[in-house]
């Protein structure tokens, strides 16, 4: 079941959907993965086990060493089922050929995943919306959910939040396995 929520209107909305979504892996303490992780930002500060998965390595030399890193595609994790507590998908499905693929994966190896995808249909001019190089997609809430449906088991709880403030907008996933 897939339900909404009302808009959060918060001071900076690219910032509070990063904390959010840390503050949503915080919850399950260890156990996490993070996908499309980029340099890491989210967690390489953090006291937690954090698998951390991209196509590049791309952290700062200080953190070499120091961080799980697992270079992968996200269309084939080399996880086992229910590896994870909770992964973390940070803006990263609109840069996927096939986010459902994604999602399915997502779904195999862990039992809560936490999503964020960018709203740039509701972004500031300034902000540059449409116009990110890399994004080959772009997310209403109905593209959104139709991903969502596809991918998920329809026994998931799904929660859609949208924050929105300084110019961003962003939506939210909390998709939870009963």
């Amino acid at each position: 079941m897939i339900s909404e929520t009302e808009t959060v209107e918060v001071p900076d909305g690219h910032f509070e959907r990063c904390r959010w979504l840390t503050e949503q892996a915080k919850k399950h303490g260890n156990g996490i993965l993070d996908i499309g992780c980029s340099d890491g930002f989210m967690f390489r500060d953090l006291t937690l086990s954090v698998v951390e998965a991209d196509l590049i390595y791309a952290f700062p030399e200080q953190y070499k060493g120091k961080i799980k890193f697992v270079k992968t595609d996200a269309l084939h994790l080399p996880f086992k089922d229910n590896s994870f507590k909770c992964t973390i998908l940070g803006d990263m499905l609109e840069h996927v050929e096939d986010p459902v693929r994604v999602l399915r994966e997502v779904s195999r190896v862990s039992k809560h995943a936490y999503i964020s995808v960018p709203n740039e249909w509701e972004w500031d001019e300034t902000k540059r919306p449409f116009q990110h190089s890399q994004h080959i997609r772009f997310y209403t809430l109905y593209t959104l959910i139709s991903d969502l449906e596809r991918a998920f088991d329809p026994s998931c709880n799904i929660t859609v939040h949208k924050a929105r403030g300084g110019g961003w907008s962003f939506f939210c996933v909390e998709c939870n396995k009963v």
